[in-house]
């Protein structure tokens, strides 16, 4: 009998609703990341939180905006350059 694997759903951020505010917070993040050498990528996860915001994300356009958004306000802050 061969053993099925079994996947669990792993815990990537916090088990309850948070309240967050990502910008300036990302900004913040990413100056003490390139003060200590780190690199970082980005990527979308949306969780659950109190607004439920992920809810307003139906259509790839939608996406694409915020990731348009995003990207730009790192360029303003000299995260990226084009």
């Amino acid at each position: 009998m061969v053993a099925q694997a079994q996947w669990d759903t792993q815990d990537w951020g916090a088990p309850t609703l948070v309240r967050v505010q990502v910008l300036p917070a990302l900004h913040e993040f990413l100056a003490s990341a390139r003060d200590r050498g780190i690199k970082v990528a980005l990527s979308t996860w949306f969780r659950q939180d109190e607004s439920n915001v992920r809810s307003r994300v139906r259509t790839p356009k939608k996406l694409a905006d915020i990731w348009c958004t995003t990207l730009a306000s790192l360029q303003e802050q000299d995260f990226w350059t084009t």
